[in-house]
């Protein structure tokens, strides 16, 4: 009887041992979950942050001609003057340098586009050709980035 005795001591002191690391062991696989749950969300926060900012386009900015535009029309023995001012909306501020050093060549092509147009053709729905046609024009001659929009900031006929 003394060994059945001794047989349920040993088998208790089996048992605690084993109750001792699963009690550990549960601590440890929920640090584990933390740390990889922290891993993963970060990766997934850091990757969305560089996915934004390769796909974030440059703002837009307006870059105004400071020099008035004066042209006769045509088919008028230049008796009418067109006077028109330009601002140019532009895909982004990397383009203003080019601008400004071509600037003389930029105003003699707007002078050209400007010249081709009678007085019929200068109407109010006749200007949204004239901004198609400069802003083509430009496209085809800058170097870097493109014109978004004409505006004419002035636009006068005497």
């Amino acid at each position: 009887m003394v060994d059945l005795v001794e047989d349920i001591g040993e088998e208790e002191q089996d048992e605690e041992p084993q109750e001792k690391k699963s009690f550990f062991a549960l601590p440890k696989i929920i640090i584990l979950m933390a740390v990889v749950a922290l891993l993963g969300g970060g990766g997934f926060f850091g990757f969305r942050m560089m996915a934004s900012a390769k796909g974030r386009k440059p703002k837009p900015v307006l870059y105004k001609l400071d020099q008035q535009i004066m042209v006769g029309v045509r088919g008028t023995s230049h008796t009418r003057t067109l006077m028109c001012q330009i601002t140019l909306k532009l895909e982004s501020e990397k383009m203003v340098p080019e601008l400004e050093e071509r600037k003389d060549e930029f105003i003699d092509m707007l002078n050209r586009i400007l010249q081709k147009y009678t007085i019929e053709e200068l109407d109010f729905v006749g200007q949204n050709k004239v901004r198609r046609d400069i802003e083509d024009e430009f496209n085809l001659n800058l170097n870097k980035g493109k014109v978004l929009k004409v505006l004419f900031t002035e636009f006068l006929i005497r």
